[in-house]
This record gives C-alpha cells, structure tokens and sequence, in this order.
C-alpha cells in the first residue's frame, strides 16, 4: 500500500466483526508487515472505533498505560462519518483502555487492550 497514507487506509478498513473485544481478531485491520522489526520506541498504536455518535457528540479514551489515565479522557478525532481515531504514540507496553462518549458515559463491557504497533478496531456500545 506504498502511496496510501494511514488515514486512508483506515477510511477503507471492512470489519469482519461488530463489536470486536481485546487486540488481534481482525487480520484486515493489521498493518502491513515490515522487513525489519520496528524498534518499540519508534512505533505506535492506532485505536479505530466505529460507532455514530450523533451530532454534536465526541469519543474520548481513558486507561492506564501509554499515557492514558482513567481519571481525564483523550479526544478521539473522526474520521468520516460514524469512525474515530486516536493514535497512541510510543506505548512501551500493552495497555487498557474504555472508550468514553463525551468523556463522561463510560462504554459496555471489559476493558480493551492494545499492544505497541497495533491498529484496534473496535464497535463501542453505550
């Protein structure tokens, strides 16, 4: 996909499944492999959440690790209609994280985990 930026790519992702829970169970949403392992200083974690919101409405992240807490949220920024992104950068371990609709209704379900390099898609429910 030399060319295509990550935005891209994330705009044309197809989900196998609603509702994914945890890291690894979509193959299309992994990111190329690479001929060299990237050092994990140098990588980041990209969070996908497909969900329509509704006007006016926002995502925001909490957890622990990567910077995260679960005291104050992260905006999530969208990406088309009904997707929103946030890119963790440098998470030196896997780490938990809700996603949290206007940063104050807390989504169903466990806890989330994403390990350094991943690209998480998920479908939040509230």
């Amino acid at each position: 996909m030399r060319g295509t930026s990550k935005w891209e790519r994330l705009a044309k992702l197809e989900f196998a499944s609603p509702g994914l829970t945890g890291v690894g169970g979509l193959d299309n949403a992994r990111p190329p492999e690479r001929s060299r392992p990237r050092p994990a200083k140098d990588s980041i974690t990209t969070i996908l959440a497909k969900i329509d919101v509704g006007v006016g409405n926002k995502l925001f992240i909490r957890g622990s690790g990567a910077g995260l807490t679960w005291d104050r949220g992260i905006p999530m920024h969208p990406v088309k209609n009904g997707e929103w992104v946030v890119i963790v950068s440098d998470p030196r371990e896997n780490f938990a994280f809700k996603v949290l609709l206007n940063d104050k209704v807390w989504s169903e379900g466990s806890d989330y985990v994403a390990a350094p390099g991943d690209l998480v898609a998920i479908t939040p429910k509230f």
